[in-house]
């Protein structure tokens, strides 16, 4: 920890959150560990609740939340591409066989053959495939350097960058900004959501698809296909998460209405605003199952069916 002065406002905060837990929960437990992550100045509180283990918080300063961040992706990127190929995996259904084709969908409404499409946590490129039947024009941008370089020797002709979305200095504006399931990994969400603004030329499309806040299990667990929220749904705060059951990432709990009010108040106003999620007929639609994967995934996602996952807003400049 750099100073005391940091560490006593971290143990303060976390002070207020087991008191906050501890309040709803009485017998929750709490245990601080202060060197896991200490070369990033980083505090994890573990949290224990009814003799179950849930997402751990994070402590510390938004920066050096993002530097763990990117540290956990260039640790993951390697084998993502990998543990996201079987649709018989929840996440991976999830994300391929429902986000993506409703993502898509939504870009054609808007798309034109000379629009410029950038899309910001780009990861190992299965969405700019969908984008590149769209429009000639697409670029890139992803935190994690491993999955632009592979897409740079794969599409010499487009633009990647490898950089924080924080970090964006780019001189060129586009028609359509996407961000897909990429805002809960940013820390510091005031600056990307200015950044975000100000790459998008006037008029311009930004398409958010992210966690549908009522469901999201940012800090809690499920009984059942019961919810049970631990966390304190009126303030922003930060975990760690594992992603689609397999990658470590820093996951940083904003309610999506938060990049919604945020934005409008920046100039943007609502076009499409919905939440959608899996329904048993596209589960059974899906030809990259057999039957008994469908079977057996169809059982695994009752809670996804009965509470749809994800949230989409569609705004223009």
């Amino acid at each position: 920890m750099n100073t005391e002065k940091k560490l006593k406002e971290y143990l303060e905060k976390i002070k207020k959150e087991e008191e906050f837990i501890s309040k709803h929960f009485p017998s929750s437990k709490f245990s601080l560990d202060e060197k896991i992550y200490s070369k990033f100045n980083i505090l994890k509180l573990n949290i224990n609740i009814n003799n179950r283990d849930i997402q751990p918080m994070l402590f510390g300063d938004l920066n050096d939340l993002a530097r763990l961040n990117k540290h956990f992706w260039e640790l993951g990127s390697e084998e993502w591409s990998n543990k996201m190929e079987s649709f018989s995996n929840r996440g991976t259904f999830l994300k391929r066989g429902i986000l993506i084709p409703k993502l898509i969908e939504e870009c054609r409404k808007y798309v034109k053959k000379d629009s410029n499409v950038i899309e910001l946590g780009i990861g190992e490129g299965v969405i700019f495939r969908e984008l590149k039947k769209l429009t000639s024009d697409v670029s890139g941008l992803d935190l994690s350097s491993k999955f632009i370089d592979k897409l740079k020797k794969e599409f010499p002709l487009n633009n990647f960058y490898a950089e924080d979305v924080v970090e964006m200095d780019f001189s060129k504006r586009f028609s359509m900004v996407i961000c897909s399931m990429l805002l809960l990994d940013i820390p510091q969400i005031d600056l990307a959501l200015s950044k975000i603004f100000s790459i998008l030329e006037p008029q311009g499309i930004l398409i958010i698809v992210d966690i549908n806040s009522n469901v999201y299990k940012a800090l809690g667990y499920y009984e059942g296909n019961n919810l049970v929220k631990v966390h304190n749904s009126e303030i922003i705060f930060h975990t760690e998460k594992i992603i689609s059951g397999h990658t470590k990432a820093v996951h940083n709990y904003h309610p999506f209405n938060y990049y919604r009010d945020s934005l409008t108040l920046k100039g943007f106003y609502v076009l499409e605003d919905y939440v959608f999620g899996p329904t048993k007929k596209l589960v059974f639609e899906n030809k990259n199952l057999n039957e008994s994967e469908k079977e057996n995934l169809t059982r695994e996602l009752v809670k996804d069916i009965n509470n749809p996952p994800f949230h989409m807003i569609v705004m223009r400049k």
